[in-house]
């Protein structure tokens, strides 16, 4: 029986970072994209030298690792492979450069955004968002007119992540774009920024299996009434995947609907577990106290559900629940990562 190659632990993985072999390489470049605590720095230097590989594979993690790790001194060698060959390791480059940032990062951004490659403009705009947030809004509203289709959609999101409602009134006109993708990513933008003028988008999105769930989590943030029969209409399917119900419950949750708690107990006692762990984020995310029963069973009995979700879960709705607080103070007495959440070490707030 073969079995496939295995990631080596870090110390040797710095050694093979130098071997002849290229899957040897290819090893080690995955090890040392994830240092232990304390690596930081070995493992920067030595994925500085595999910017350059000949594999692409190599040179493309190497890269995006030295993104991630925002190191400072490999920012030349990045910024080389915006003219790389191949098209996915420009784009790589572009996203690492964007996370490393700084003034010469955001100059090489800037220039990006007017290259003639398309796939250069659309990765150049969140990546400039990213270490520019300041002036972001102002530079990149103009690219709403981009003549690529992609690079619009791309715009739109890094306006999005903004947050800036000054540019509200531009993201709006992209609702009338001649493509769904950029409409939805009008829609999903002005969302963010708490803007309803997308709301139809999004509520005749919630038929689009592609996008439902993002509809459903952005017309929560909305508080969008006028989907709540859309929204009742999936949770109460029987066919549906149980994250969509769940999607779709969250959001009527949010409504203060109470068809969305039912729909959200229903999924947290599914006989399947898809969508359970999502279920538990909604109702904590969205305050749904009289599900703390049915949290603090998971939470003795996860039934595939996340242990850490339904403690984060818990953890939100402590304050106004009785049984969460009860729970959470049982959790904290763990020593794993369960209880370091409970703890409020280490916690996060994503689903």
């Amino acid at each position: 029986m073969l079995f496939p190659p295995q990631v080596p632990r870090f110390e040797i993985a710095v050694a093979d970072a130098k071997s002849e072999r290229a899957q040897s390489r290819l090893l080690a470049v995955q090890a040392l994209s994830r240092p232990p605590e304390g690596q930081r720095e070995a493992a920067c230097a030595a994925l500085r030298p595999l910017v350059d590989d000949t594999e692409p594979a190599v040179r493309s993690i190497a890269i995006a690792a030295l993104g991630e790790l925002a190191d400072v001194e490999s920012l030349d060698a990045v910024l080389a492979h915006f003219d790389d060959p191949l098209g996915e390791v420009r784009e790589l480059a572009v996203i690492a450069a964007g996370r490393i940032g700084g003034d010469r990062a955001i100059r090489a951004l800037a220039r990006a955004l007017r290259d003639a490659r398309p796939e250069m403009r659309f990765q150049a705009a969140e990546s400039y968002a990213e270490a520019s947030p300041d002036d972001a809004a102002e530079r990149l509203s103009p690219m709403l007119g981009d003549s690529d289709a992609k690079v619009r959609e791309h715009v739109l999101d890094a306006l999005g992540a903004l947050e800036d409602d000054s540019v509200a009134d531009a993201i709006v006109a992209a609702l009338a774009d001649t493509t769904s993708a950029v409409r939805f990513a009008a829609a999903i933008a002005l969302s963010r920024i708490g803007d309803a003028r997308g709301a139809r988008v999004l509520i005749d999105a919630l038929e689009d299996r592609d996008r439902i769930l993002s509809a459903c989590e952005a017309l929560a943030q909305l508080r969008a009434t006028d989907a709540r029969e859309p929204l009742a209409a999936i949770a109460k399917k029987i066919l549906v995947p149980l994250v969509v119900k769940a999607g779709a419950a969250g959001a009527l949750a949010a409504l203060g609907d109470a068809r969305g708690e039912a729909a959200l107990r229903e999924v947290l006692g599914a006989w399947r577990a898809d969508g359970r762990s999502y279920a538990a984020e909604l109702a904590g995310r969205h305050g749904v106290t009289a599900l703390a029963t049915e949290l603090a069973a998971l939470s003795e009995k996860p039934r595939g559900a996340d242990p850490v979700v339904v403690a984060r879960a818990l953890v939100r709705l402590a304050p106004r629940s009785e049984i969460a607080a009860r729970v959470i103070a049982l959790l904290a007495k763990r020593d794993d990562e369960v209880g370091r959440t409970a703890r409020g070490e280490e916690a996060s707030e994503s689903p």
